[in-house]
């Protein structure tokens, strides 16, 4: 078992790896992982583009309470967070142009 002293000195590491990773995302404009950046809701389902961290991003598309109770249905993985924006956005575009 580590000592509580080794453990809080790994946990300082993280917490400082952690902001120069954030520091590093802003300096290249890219979003967090997990961050939504784009959502779409209609009464039978949530289209959203989740951030991964890296610069690209996944469409998914899900049914429920998002993010506390739901399904996913469909998720694409996206190089860019702008390809996946501008992909979801005409997804969004086409299904409402069909009703």
């Amino acid at each position: 078992m580590k000592s509580a002293k080794k453990r809080q000195e790994q946990l300082d590491q993280l917490r400082a790896l952690d902001h120069a990773a954030t520091k590093l995302r802003d300096q290249l404009g890219v979003s967090g992982i997990g961050e939504v950046i784009w959502r779409a809701r209609d009464l039978e389902s949530d289209m959203l583009v989740e951030a991964d961290g890296y610069g690209g991003a996944k469409i998914v598309v899900v049914e429920g309470k998002y993010p506390l109770d739901y399904l996913s249905i469909s998720k694409q993985v996206v190089k860019t967070e702008q390809e996946a924006c501008c992909i979801a956005q005409a997804l969004t575009d086409k299904k409402e142009e069909q009703q």
